[in-house]
């Protein structure tokens, strides 16, 4: 990311990320993130993450990835509405 003229946190801020959220990603799969890392470099993301990915080049699903948890975005709707009752 730093030969590409700009850092993790550059790249989160200029997406609407926190700051912190990059640097999860190389813990943890998020494809989202690992698109704009991915982007930014110039390679697709399986590339970079061989093991987070299919053969043909799909992410493999996690339970760990935000956008594979179900009961997440529920449980914030259930909260909210019992908030304007």
């Amino acid at each position: 990311i730093r030969k590409t003229g700009t850092s993790l946190k550059d790249l989160a801020s200029a997406h609407g990320y926190d700051r912190t959220v990059m640097s999860h990603v190389m813990r943890k799969p998020w494809p989202a993130v690992e698109r704009i890392i991915a982007r930014r470099i110039g390679v697709r993301p399986n590339v970079i993450w061989p093991s987070r990915y299919t053969s043909d080049g799909s992410p493999r699903p996690s339970t760990s990835t935000p956008e594979n948890r179900p009961g997440r975005r529920r449980r914030h709707r259930q909260i909210e509405a019992r908030a304007l009752t």
